[in-house]
């Protein structure tokens, strides 16, 4: 982590645990902001949990950031495009469909039969 991140554990997530069905065990614990941007990305814009796991089959990054820029909003897939998207806007006229650009995202969301599943209804469109 950089030196002006915060360095106490005990700060990088919001206090207590809410409901929320849109998370596999149905609740989540949000991690908070520091300087306006996630606790967990250093002064580059990137993600230290991302870094520090980028080469070893443990992964530390929350549910909804390994996700990303997938997510579940009311029980509907949808693509993030609020702040710090900006690595995974949408082109108009690009040639590549969200299967090519996320499907690692939707892989780990859905698992190997949903997305399949997916990939048969949008063909059906």
């Amino acid at each position: 982590m950089d030196s002006g991140q915060e360095q106490d554990p005990g700060r990088w997530f919001e206090a207590g645990i809410r409901a929320d069905t849109d998370f596999p065990s149905g609740q989540v614990m949000g991690t908070r902001t520091h300087g306006g941007a996630c606790v967990f990305l250093n002064s580059a814009g990137r993600c230290v949990l991302q870094i520090a796991t980028q080469d070893s089959p443990v992964n530390l990054k929350p549910f909804f950031c390994t996700a990303f820029p997938i997510m579940v909003e009311n029980g509907k897939l949808a693509i993030d495009e609020g702040p710090g998207s900006d690595c995974c806007t949408l082109t108009q006229d690009g040639t590549l469909d969200i299967f090519d650009v996320c499907s690692e995202e939707l892989l780990h969301l859905l698992g190997e039969s949903g997305l399949a599943e997916l990939r048969t209804l949008t063909n059906t469109l």
